[in-house]
């Protein structure tokens, strides 16, 4: 039970997506229990939404908690760390937002850090440098 209880909040730690860009916040959508996978709720069923979910956050899960993966895993994050990075401007700036750039454009790398994009990839270094 306490094993659960462990990864139960790891999992909500990482489903939160803290430091999601506000972008991304207000392009989410309202998943009904069957599109989770899951009978009972993600409350009784953690370990089964971990194990089975197909959607980016049960990839984080089970990569950075769960140190396991599953086939399209990789390439989950890959276009997510892409989709991010094709919005970087021409002066690196990760936001075209002229008052909050540097927040939105921070809220990014730190996005990309948790996703695990290097951080030696040149777009990074580019915005970092702005």
């Amino acid at each position: 039970m306490r094993v659960s209880v462990c990864i139960f909040t790891a999992i909500v730690a990482a489903t939160g997506c803290v430091s999601v860009a506000m972008a991304e916040q207000t392009q989410r959508k309202e998943l009904a229990m069957s599109d989770l996978g899951m009978e009972h709720g993600f409350r009784n069923d953690p370990m089964q939404w971990a194990e089975n979910n197909t959607s980016l956050q049960g990839a984080l899960v089970r990569l950075q908690i769960l140190q396991t993966s599953r086939a399209g895993d990789t390439e989950l994050i890959k276009a997510e760390i892409d989709k991010i990075l094709a919005g970087q401007l021409p002066d690196g700036r990760l936001s075209d937002d002229e008052k909050q750039a540097m927040q939105f454009t921070a809220e990014r790398l730190i996005r990309l850090a948790e996703l695990g994009c290097p951080s030696d990839r040149a777009e990074v270094k580019k915005a970092v440098a702005e």
